[in-house]
């Protein structure tokens, strides 16, 4: 099997950049030339919009792959419930059978979770965190920078380590354009108590070209 760029992006809670942190992560190795994939197995709140959607507006100039939403609900809530207010259930086991099968054709695989880690996605209490303990893909959590983000990064961190994912990079968004002072010492801190984990803080803003060159600039070289 060919290697492959495998990222797994989550959130310290739902609403808080997972989509956009893709699309970054997305452009970053099409702009390489490589083969890259979009996955969104799982979502929710899909009346008017859906996510992967939003990457192919952003990315319509570039030669990006999708693999269709497995499950996909109109409410916006947790894809247990939302599954359940449609009579449906979201299989684990169908997941890891897409993933298995596009893992040997792209260079570059880019799922993106639904809500926080911890979400349950069926009546049984399932987590789709629980399709990853075993493929090992690289970790990246997003998060909002400011307030409580601190205590939302470690126990994300605390709790993908205990299902064994091996994290790889904290990404902080700021409120606004310009990062605040918590938001500036919140990194610091991620950065001390957490030195083998790469932690960048990128701005909230509508330039999505700007934003892209700000995060090449953080991010630096992905392994």
């Amino acid at each position: 099997m060919k290697d492959t760029y495998f990222f797994f992006v989550t959130g310290t809670s739902t609403g808080v950049g997972k989509t956009v942190v893709s699309f970054l992560l997305c452009k970053f190795f099409l702009e390489r030339g490589m083969k890259t994939i979009y996955f969104k197995p799982v979502q929710t709140g899909a009346i008017k919009d859906t996510d992967e959607n939003f990457i192919k507006r952003k990315l319509k100039k570039f030669n990006l792959f999708f693999s269709k939403t497995e499950f996909l609900f109109k409410r916006p809530v947790s894809p247990h419930f939302a599954a359940r207010l449609e009579n449906k259930r979201v299989s684990l086991k169908t997941i890891k059978k897409r993933l298995k099968e596009i893992k040997k054709e792209f260079d570059v695989i880019i799922v993106e979770g639904a809500g926080g880690v911890a979400v349950p996605v069926n009546q049984k209490g399932d987590l789709l965190v629980d399709i990853f303990s075993n493929l090992k893909p690289i970790t990246v959590i997003a998060g909002k920078g400011g307030l409580g983000a601190l205590n939302h990064f470690i126990i994300t961190e605390s709790f993908c380590r205990k299902k064994r994912l091996n994290v790889k990079y904290f990404i902080l968004i700021s409120s606004k354009e310009k990062p605040s002072f918590i938001e500036i010492d919140n990194k610091k801190t991620l950065k001390r108590l957490y030195p083998y984990i790469k932690v960048v803080l990128i701005p909230r803003m509508k330039n999505f070209n700007k934003l892209f060159k700000i995060f090449k600039k953080e991010i630096g070289d992905i392994k």
